[in-house]
């Protein structure tokens, strides 16, 4: 059996109950040669002799089943997982104990029925004694759950299965004595702030070893249970490991193609990056002082000479970059290795961007690094592996015995649970016949009352239920998402989606006191600030998880980051960490052989001081490794003069480091249980900063978007209740790789579980409040069948006004000023700065059009207007034609509107694809494509072009060429990369549009325009004359 010495891992203990040929020759210690007919016969008595006999024995202490229960414990608490018991295929389905001796197996009994071997005092003192070392080695103390100083009377109550102070023994707090885990722990605090004696130390190892003698002793007919339980989901250990395959394989597609992408643009030219935005050379450095840290990071600004602005840059604050000198060549060679693999590339992350800086962040490996000495340096995009990592450890973790684990061990073992319920839903299979599959509030008559009273077309209202100011549908989908085990709310565009989840945790925590914290995931960062936005206006306490630079203003206070620096035990952690710091110096002193002899008091003297920061200069690296070889060689010749304080500073540092991880801990568990609601992206729900916590609810908005291995990541804190929020018709998860898609990365889990025969219970959010219902009829009856509702108020949606609407007719009265379609001629292009689409011509039309509005509208900012487009030539060209200062277009706009220029700079540009979850008062649908074939690409995804229809909420303006979308058609190659081609949809819109009376000849009413503008001109002249002569 094969363990770790870090932090174990909760895994499935009953499969790991055996392991491999330890188990035959040693755990189990009987041999198949001794099997017989007539050991059969007498199994009973034999079994009884052998009982009588062990008991007789004075210092025996278990039998060969009770060291098989140690070892399911012990599996508990291991993160490897070995191999699992060959079963038989009998009639029977009894399990049979795996033999490396071929035997027959039909006259082989069952193992609980054989005569178990009897052993001398001495063998079963000698087999304990290595069990508990084998068991020692393997556990792993979460130790203190906080420092004295932090113990508190009380704690609110909190269910078993839920609570990880209950595992620790902190819910004995309302009785006299503490539990024995608790006197445990405490003694461990002792022995880590040095205070422990050694007649106590013994003491207490003595009470731990008979303690963990007692909890491991189990009965035959327990063992017998745990093949059992192990037989009944063998099934879905099968299962799991197929699923498992498919997935690692296809995201070894995924990751391979990104590092591929990777390293062809390291090896381009750097102006074409620079070009693109993903890169920006010639940048000077410098570290800020530490009171400028952010959350206890070292932060450097990055700029150019002379405080130049920026060039344009697709770096965003939360995105991961990489930092080299501009010296450093690219990768010349065509060899493709990567190039994360260089050792000058340094690692960071962006805090913020302005106009002539960005502000990057560093880990505390690279917060030495030397950014003055070097005169320029390049920024590139960076890789995150971090999610394929978390990823892979939810794979892993499917297969885990999670409802066993809790129900065995939960009181026994400080575990990282890890694993879910639901395991038996995503991989399609039935779930065990003894397994509880109801939700989590099944038990609870209140809210099952509440939710089988509301979950009815015409709910049953009784006196003092929580009555949320929700629609009908709304109402349906909150008592299913409390009721169901796993549900599926579809929420088409505008249906109030996060208001409905934030409604639902609000009954949950407010009224029915549902004591743990909710995890609330979502697939992006701008989706999990809504939610948290949402909850706080709420009144609910959140907590935001993963990087505090993805969080936008305001919500960045609710951060954990944040959270754990104003928490009152933050100092007492400093001093520790500063202490730390002293002894690793002391001790590096040491090593190198700088340091003379002068007595424990002499270190804890300096224990005291304040750290010299002044380094030694050296001049060059060779210098320096050259100086320390040779003090390594000094200390190596004065012998073992000072090895006596070596030993003392050894062993001071590791305790203040066990002291150390235990108190932050401790405040990271201390906040998370404060909590009624967790808020991060499904990745960041994966991080280790959520180890001392379960999550068994999980609330899932966006799941549509997520591949199906990044939904497990939320699942696998021991999730019992799940609710997936999305909608399919909308955009499906971002995959680069061909393989990939074909192999179903591409297609969600949200997807594949509501289409499939499963009969998961699933509802649809059917009453839209975003868009007036001139823009919303097209998408109501093209991708939902015409089963959304215009909400109340939505026709009352003020209008923008412009020139660009077509004239009222009786044809179009009904669209008139909200819908139009712009028609041009100008033929689409290949961008300069990459393989993308770009349409010049439309984008001066899209420049016209934004003077346009803002010009006839005063109230209308920059910040209520979106341009989408499918392309991201399109979107790099526009962005440098209206955020660029310098750019001609901004000069021409200056002279236009003047003062109101600075709002071109607040409009939002974005590729459909980044889009998804935004609304604006207008948006400016940039389509780019304009060819006779009537090839239309990206446009022809339907899911797209839901999002782009979508996003408007009073006036909706299309730019493209009506003949191409009447003709629209894939080309050979495009059929490969566009995954759900909906041609049809492109030309029912060209035919709706243009019954609606809504399509508008740019050449033709430009020509208009221009003539309108002289002669508003003129008036204004004659007006300026007129006022001349009233004066004189």
């Amino acid at each position: 059996m094969c363990f770790e010495h870090t932090r174990p891992q909760a895994a499935n203990a009953d499969f790991d109950v055996f392991s491999g040929n330890q188990r035959d020759a040693v755990l189990l210690n009987w041999s198949p040669k001794r099997d017989s007919d007539a050991s059969v016969r007498n199994a009973h008595s034999s079994s009884n002799s052998a009982n009588r006999t062990l008991d007789a024995s004075k210092h025996a202490r278990t039998s060969s089943a009770e060291s098989v229960a140690a070892s399911s414990n012990t599996a508990a608490t291991s993160r490897s997982y070995s191999s699992t018991l060959s079963r038989s295929k009998s009639s029977t389905r009894s399990t049979r104990i795996f033999s490396r001796v071929d035997a027959d197996k039909s006259t082989q009994p069952q193992w609980w029925n054989r005569t178990p071997p009897v052993k001398t005092d001495k063998e079963i003192d000698r087999s304990m004694d290595a069990l508990n070392r084998q068991i020692a080695a393997t556990r792993w103390p979460f130790g203190p759950s906080r420092p004295d100083e932090l113990y508190r009377d009380s704690y609110v109550a909190h269910p078993d299965r839920f609570d990880w102070r209950k595992r620790c023994g902190e819910a004995s707090h309302a009785s006299g004595r503490p539990s024995p885990p608790l006197q445990r722990r405490r003694a461990s605090a002792a022995m880590v702030q040095g205070t422990e004696s050694k007649v106590a130390a013994k003491a207490r190892r003595i009470a731990e070893r008979k303690m963990d003698d007692r909890s491991l002793r189990i009965s035959r007919e327990k063992a017998a249970q745990l093949l059992h339980r192990n037989a009944e989901r063998e099934p879905i250990r099968r299962q799991a490991k197929v699923y498992r395959d498919k997935w690692t394989e296809l995201l070894h597609f995924e990751r391979t193609q990104e590092l591929a992408a990777i390293a062809e643009r390291r090896r381009a030219p750097i102006e074409k990056l620079v070009e693109e935005g993903i890169a920006i050379d010639g940048l000077q450095g410098y570290w800020q002082d530490d009171s400028r840290r952010h959350f206890g990071k070292r932060v450097a600004v990055f700029k150019l000479d002379a405080a130049e602005p920026l060039p344009r840059t697709l770096f965003r604050a939360g995105d991961k970059v990489t930092i080299m000198p501009s010296a450093t060549p690219c990768t010349q060679s065509n060899e493709p290795a990567s190039p994360l693999e260089l050792d000058s590339v340094i690692e960071a992350e962006v805090v913020e961007r302005q106009r002539t800086f960005l502000r990057l962040k560093f880990d505390e490996n690279d917060e030495d690094v030397d950014l003055v000495s070097c005169a320029s340096w390049r920024l590139d995009q960076g890789f995150n592996d971090l999610t394929f990592e978390r990823i892979k450890t939810a794979l892993e973790a499917l297969e885990h015995d999670v409802e066993h684990i809790e129900e065995h061990y939960g009181s026994r073992f400080q575990y990282i649970l890890s694993g879910t319920r639901l395991s038996d839903v995503i991989l399609g299979v039935e779930p065990p016949a003894d397994r509880v599959t109801r939700g989590a509030f099944w038990e609870d008559a209140r809210v099952q009352s509440w939710y089988d009273r509301f979950c009815r077309k015409d709910p049953i209202v009784i006196h003092g239920d929580p009555l949320p100011e929700l629609n009908r549908s709304q109402t349906q989908a909150v008592a299913m998402m409390l009721r169901e085990r796993v549900s599926l709310i579809q929420g088409p565009p505008g249906t109030g989606k996060t208001r409905t989840i934030v409604t639902a945790i609000q009954l949950l925590k407010q009224d029915f006191k549902v004591p743990h914290p909710i995890m609330l995931a979502a697939h992006t960062n701008v989706a999990v600030d809504n939610l948290a936005d949402g909850c706080i206006k709420a009144g609910l306490k959140v907590v935001r998880i993963g990087p505090s630079t993805r969080a936008r203003a305001g919500i960045d206070q609710y951060t954990l980051d944040a959270f754990f620096l104003r928490h009152p035990a933050k100092a007492r952690l400093d001093q520790i960490k500063r202490r730390l710091d002293t002894l690793d110096r002391l001790k590096s002193d040491y090593e190198m052989g700088r340091m003379g002899s002068f007595g424990l008091n002499a270190t804890s003297a300096v224990l005291d001081e304040p750290i010299n920061s002044q380094g030694v200069e050296m001049q060059s690296w060779q210098d320096m490794m050259a100086e320390r070889e040779q003090e390594r060689e000094a200390a190596q010749s004065r012998g073992d003069a000072a090895s006596e304080e070596y030993e003392a500073i050894k062993r001071q540092l590791g305790r203040l480091k066990a002291n150390y991880f235990f108190l932050r801990a401790s405040i990271r568990g201390e906040i998370l249980n404060r909590a009624d609601v967790i808020c991060g992206s499904a990745i960041a729900a994966g991080s280790p900063e959520l180890d001392m916590i379960d999550l068994p609810i999980v609330f899932f908005d966006e799941a549509s978007m997520a591949t199906e291995p990044v939904s497990l990541v939320p699942l696998m804190k021991g999730c019992r209740h799940l609710c997936f929020i999305g909608d399919h018709k909308q955009l499906p998860p971002v995959v680069t790789s061909v393989e990939a898609k074909q192999g179903g990365l591409s297609r969600s889990l949200f997807e594949r579980l509501i289409q499939s025969g499963n009969q998961i219970p699933s509802t649809m959010l059917n009453v839209q409040f975003r868009m007036h219902p001139s823009l919303s009829e097209f998408p109501n009856k093209t991708f939902y069948q015409g089963a959304l509702e215009n909400g109340q108020g939505t026709e009352l949606i003020a209008q923008v006004e412009s020139s660009y609407w077509p004239s009222c007719t009786d044809e179009n009265k009904k669209s008139a000023r909200r819908l139009c379609f712009i028609d041009h001629k100008g033929r689409e292009s290949k961008a300069d700065s990459s393989a993308s689409l770009c349409n010049v011509s439309e984008a001066r039309i899209v420049l016209d059009l934004l003077i346009d509005l803002l010009r006839r509208n005063p109230d209308l900012s920059g910040d209520d207007i979106g341009i989408v487009t499918p392309y991201a030539g399109q979107h790099i060209l526009l962005e440098k034609m209206l955020h660029n200062e310098t750019s001609h277009a901004r000069k021409h706009a200056a002279s236009v509107l003047e003062t109101r220029c600075s709002q071109l700079g607040q409009v939002d540009i974005h590729t459909v694809d980044g889009f998804e979850g935004r609304e604006k008062k207008v948006i400016l649908f940039s389509t780019v494509r304009t060819n006779g074939q009537g090839y239309v690409g990206f446009l022809a995804d339907g899911r797209r072009l839901n999002v782009a229809l979508t996003r408007a909420q009073s006036g909706l303006f299309v730019i493209g060429n009506i003949d191409t979308f009447k003709k629209a058609q894939l080309s050979q190659a495009a059929y490969g990369r566009v995954e759900s081609p909906d041609l049809q949809a492109l030309k029912s819109y060209a035919e709706y549009v243009e019954q609606r009376g809504a399509v508008l000849n740019y050449a033709t009413a430009s020509s208009q325009r221009r003539a309108e503008e002289v002669l508003d001109e003129q008036v204004l002249d004659e007006q300026e004359v007129v006022d001349a002569d009233s004066i004189d």
